[in-house]
């Protein structure tokens, strides 16, 4: 089953600490976390990564994902001491989503320009 946005966003500020189990996000970090989801997604798409919508994130890219947004977000919600171990994650989140994409064992067309 894919996960929404909302479901996304709510994965990420929990991850940071941010939401307790069972809570609503507050307006203020609602927003600020689906702007860092929508920004994320949309540099995946351009990157050829992403081929799904923000409201359809596949399961088996769940985690990178979470990782990738949350390392956008840390340092709008924690002071830097505690931002810095969530930023540094970064680019093993980018290359598990690419790893994700990716086609092992399957014919590359070559263009020559």
């Amino acid at each position: 089953m894919a996960l929404t946005k909302a479901d996304m966003r709510n994965l990420v500020l929990r991850y940071l600490a941010k939401l307790p189990e069972g809570q609503t996000a507050n307006a203020h970090d609602a927003s600020v976390t689906e702007d860092a989801i929508d920004r994320c997604q949309s540099w995946l798409e351009a990157d050829e990564i992403a081929y799904w919508e923000s409201s359809a994130i596949p399961d088996g890219v769940a985690n990178a994902y979470r990782n990738y947004v949350a390392a956008e977000v840390a340092h709008e919600f924690l002071p830097p001491s505690q931002a810095d171990p969530y930023s540094a994650r970064r680019p093993q989140a980018l290359r598990d989503l690419r790893r994700f994409v990716s086609k092992p064992d399957a014919d590359t067309c070559a263009l020559y320009y």
